[in-house]
């Protein structure tokens, strides 16, 4: 028994260690939280280079409620933060959620009073034992075309065609990490992407539609939005590389769309862009 409290003991204070090495904070920094549409929907080296600022983005592939309860433990006081709540991260089963952005038994316990199985739990537990580097200050995106990549097209009609039972929980999740952010006074920029329209029916046939305008609604009040703004796209333009995620000709119009507000502006902004849904014929 002895020797195991000194190895936890032991693999706390490295751990700790490791982590506060990977993941240094800077309050004069720009901070970045989202899935794959917000990593491959903003620009960072124009947002980097536009602002003056240093910018640690945690956007993901696949970044879930788990990773963004973490990045909401970790971010500094007082620092602005780009958050953006993709639809299919409410949506889509737990399971398929990143879950790797390092270890938080505060936010394991969150999880537990909020239905998530002890299985589910373990799993995420097992995915962060070591540190891991939670921030980036690189992006990439996929070159701009005249044709949008339909070939995750039946997946995605499937996800928005039936309402999974998580989402309640998922969202009240969102909205405790929110809570530590305006408890932290950061200066909080709300993004919502686009998706493709022929998506829409199927949202809102399923209901999932209402439950998301909901949410919204939620972190919208939960914030007190002082910007609320929509960014219109060109039509003349084909700014989507497929039926969720923006191409690299969307993303630097995006990135410079919010710049425009400053993001130091000591406002909670919020930017729906193209009223969330994209229309393009070839």
């Amino acid at each position: 028994m002895v020797f195991l409290l000194i190895g936890i003991f032991l693999y706390t204070i490295l751990y700790l260690s490791v982590d506060r090495i990977l993941n240094r904070k800077e309050s004069d920094a720009i901070y970045i939280w989202g899935d794959s549409q917000t990593f491959e929907g903003l620009d960072i080296e124009l947002l980097k280079e536009r602002t003056g600022q240093k910018i640690y983005s945690a956007a993901q592939h696949g970044a879930g409620v788990y990773d963004f309860l973490v990045f909401s433990e970790k971010v500094p006081e007082r620092v602005s933060v780009i958050i953006a709540f993709s639809k299919l991260a409410l949506i889509r089963d737990k399971n398929r959620d990143y879950n790797s952005t390092g270890l938080s038994l505060k936010t394991i316990r969150l999880l537990s009073e909020h239905g998530y199985s002890f299985e589910e739990m373990y799993d995420i537990f097992q995915r962060n034992i070591i540190p891991v580097k939670m921030y980036s200050s690189m992006s990439k995106h996929h070159a701009a075309s005249v044709t949008i990549n339909e070939s995750a097209k039946e997946g995605l009609l499937d996800v928005f065609s039936e309402k999974k039972g998580a989402m309640d929980d998922k969202a009240a999740l969102y909205l405790l990490g929110l809570k530590r952010l305006v408890e932290k006074e950061c200066e909080i920029t709300l993004i919502e992407f686009p998706i493709n329209s022929m998506i829409r029916s199927n949202e809102m046939n399923s209901g999932i539609k209402n439950d998301l305008d909901d949410f919204r609604r939620n972190v919208m009040d939960f914030c007190t939005i002082d910007l609320e703004q929509d960014i219109t796209f060109d039509q003349n333009e084909n700014y989507m590389y497929d039926l969720t995620h923006l191409n690299a000709s969307g993303a630097a119009f995006i990135t410079g769309e919010i710049i425009i507000d400053e993001l130091d502006d000591q406002q909670n902004n919020f930017y729906l862009i193209n009223n969330s849904y994209y229309e393009w014929s070839d």
